[in-house]
């Protein structure tokens, strides 16, 4: 073998020592990352790759781009250390397996301030009854306009909002709302005390002192299911806004509560039921929410604002440069 070529595979097998393996499983995050970061990418010395979690073994994987994992995706990638899920919720990961291994999960909330915004947007057209006149104007009827018993609508304004969840999109649904004077109620978390807001012990009284409650938590054990008969009772008259995922909420319980009368209003981004590749038509619901003139819907939609995708993959691209040098300050969850 002559010195130049020696020097040559002398040089790859240095780089190769070198090399931070990546991969992602969403075709639209690897064309951006590669099309946009590749001067970064090559830079931090991280070999990036599209892999197909049913193609064979990815043992050079250190890090994965993903939604979901669980104990069967260890095999196709035994040697992963860190997940990053490209947007906040983290329901599609089996999280015990993740732990026994000490693999890192990491997500995305770049997008966050949209989805306080839709929470926002859902509380105010409930509230103002917006889908309501809007399909009455539709049809001629103007709502009793000029009529002494005519549809009156209610005002932000003064009220008090319960928030569920205050992590990063909670903090900023409150700083969204904060300019109609409301006040802010949460729940006691490990005995932290956030600045300019009530802490309540327990959220039936939570949910009674509100005037709004919003649901910003994930799906997690705890969380499943919590919003129950026994709190829809404490929502007696109460709007309920729902960007957190639609199983927080007892799905019978939220319909007969509607069916009564007893829920002021609902809004919601995320529901019970979604489309499939061969189903495209589902209603989001088993049960006609769809029916009730208090109800406002959107198609799990919050985070897709025109640049968000942008966003959450720069972001993304971000998180694994620092991975990849050892930085995993302030993104750990």
């Amino acid at each position: 073998m002559n010195h130049a070529k020696a020097r040559v595979m002398e040089s790859v097998t240095e780089r190769e020592m070198d090399m931070y393996y990546a991969a992602t499983i969403y075709d639209k995050v690897y064309k951006y990352i590669t099309t946009n970061k590749e001067r970064e990418f090559n830079k931090a010395n991280i070999e990036f790759r599209l892999a197909d979690k049913d193609l064979g073994v990815h043992s050079k994987v250190q890090a994965l781009i993903t939604g979901e994992f669980n104990k069967a995706m260890l095999e196709v990638f035994p040697n992963v250390r860190a997940v990053i899920v490209p947007y906040t919720g983290l329901n599609g990961l089996d999280t015990a397996p993740m732990q026994s291994k000490g693999i890192m999960i990491f997500n995305s909330t770049a997008h966050s301030h949209f989805v306080a915004e839709r929470a926002l947007a859902l509380t105010l057209a409930v509230l103002g009854k917006l889908v309501f006149y809007n399909n009455n104007l539709m049809k001629g009827d103007w709502s009793k306009r000029t009529e002494p018993d005519r549809v009156s609508w209610t005002s932000l304004s003064n009220k008090r909002v319960a928030i569920y969840g205050y992590g990063i999109i909670g903090k900023e649904i409150h700083r969204l709302m904060k300019p109609f004077g409301i006040e802010v109620g949460v729940l006691d978390y490990r005995n932290r005390r956030p600045h300019d807001v009530h802490v309540f012990k327990r959220l039936e009284e939570l949910a009674v002192w509100s005037d709004v409650f919003v649901i910003a938590v994930p799906l997690t054990d705890e969380t499943n299911g919590r919003i129950d008969e026994t709190m829809f009772a404490a929502l007696k008259k109460k709007v309920l806004i729902n960007i957190g995922r639609g199983q927080i909420i007892d799905e019978d319980a939220l319909y007969e509560s509607l069916k009564s009368g007893d829920l002021k209003g609902f809004g919601s981004d995320v529901w019970f039921q979604y489309p499939s590749k061969d189903r495209k038509i589902v209603m989001p619901s088993k049960h006609p929410i769809e029916s009730f003139d208090n109800v406002v819907m959107t198609p799990h939609c919050a985070g897709f604002e025109d640049h968000s995708l942008e966003l959450r993959y720069s972001d993304v691209a971000d998180q694994l440069i620092r991975i990849a040098g050892g930085d995993f300050r302030g993104r750990k969850l």
